[in-house]
């Protein structure tokens, strides 16, 4: 039947005029074939449709649009071969445990599989792209290997082509301590986030962006071999690793972001070197045990709530400083 140019299928699933495009799908459907012909599934179509427990694609598919699947229940994904691009949030927080990706996929969206229950990710040698945290909170992810030649794995970890970025730590990978090989520059944005097992990380020299949230959540973490090149540190890097008890900033370093060390309860110094422009707000707030600082001349910009609820006594500035009034929490 039609209603308003739109074909609507026996199962109240909604079409473009040709069926080409599947706009929306009923919430109580629990298996569903899309048929042959659709080459789109449409943004939110089967939005937090969590007693869909199937799904069959067709091989005529070439795009799935941001958060199609999102709070799916289905827990196998055999996608097929002509599909190109996975959007944003496709799949997010669908209970995934087995994904077959296609040989001609080439890109996968930022937060795609996020907080799915996929063991093991193995990435076609098609693929060009990966958005950020595409996997992030996978809790039971333990590797990633890679055919492509933009990416590359090493022991489960996936990394740039060039492996000059660490994309993404899986987050069950076993192992309580791990060496970053020389020769990275960049931590991206949430890539050890989540890891449970994880202890201990050493830095390579080469290593100058540690980027938003990339040790987020790491309850584990105890050390960090810091490398005296690193110029950022982004928000919320290290929120909140509450076992983390050493950080060692050198000169060079230029920025500590927003929150990147909240509630990291067992530092208990912390020397900001002169090299830094700016202090993000609430960079240590919440660091209870912190209590011996030192900041050095030279230092631009340091928001007054950077060192909020520590147990550092009267705070003296360096007189290089501008100091940015508290406006809001940011947490």
């Amino acid at each position: 039947m039609t209603k308003n140019s739109f074909f609507i299928d026996d199962q109240g699933v909604k079409y473009s005029p040709y069926k080409t495009n599947l706009i929306e799908a009923a919430w109580y459907i629990k298996e569903y074939d899309i048929p042959e012909g659709v080459t789109t599934v449409g943004r939110q179509a089967f939005l937090r449709n969590s007693q869909l427990k199937k799904i069959t694609f067709p091989s005529t598919l070439r795009e799935i649009h941001s958060s199609a699947f999102e709070g799916c229940g289905f827990e196998e994904l055999d996608l097929p071969e002509g599909l190109l691009e996975i959007h944003p949030g496709a799949f997010y927080q669908t209970p995934i445990k087995t994904l077959k990706l296609p040989s001609t996929l080439r890109a996968i969206g930022e937060e795609s599989f996020m907080g799915c229950l996929l063991t093991h990710v193995e990435l076609p040698e098609s693929l060009v792209g990966i958005g950020e945290a595409a996997f992030d909170k996978c809790l039971n992810l333990e590797s990633i290997t890679s055919k492509s030649p933009n990416f590359k794995s090493v022991d489960g970890v996936l990394y740039s082509g060039d492996m000059k970025t660490l994309i993404c730590y899986p987050c069950a990978k076993k192992g309580e301590h791990y060496e970053i090989p020389e020769g990275v520059e960049t931590i991206a944005f949430k890539a050890f986030s989540d890891v449970e097992a994880l202890k201990s990380v050493t830095f390579p020299k080469s290593l100058k962006v540690i980027s938003d949230y990339a040790f987020s959540a790491c309850r584990a973490l105890e050390r960090v071999d810091w490398s005296d090149q690193i110029k950022s540190i982004g928000l919320r890097a290290f929120y909140p690793c509450e076992k983390l008890s050493e950080v060692k900033l050198y000169n060079g370093l230029e920025e500590i972001g927003p929150a990147a060390f909240y509630c990291c309860y067992s530092i208990k110094s912390i020397s900001v070197p002169s090299t830094v422009k700016v202090v993000g707000d609430q960079a240590f707030t919440h660091c209870c045990r912190l209590s011996d600082l030192e900041l050095g001349e030279g230092i631009e910009v340091i928001h007054e709530s950077a060192f909020s609820r520590t147990s550092v006594g009267d705070l003296v500035y360096p007189k290089s400083a501008k100091i940015i009034p508290c406006v809001e929490n940011i947490m």
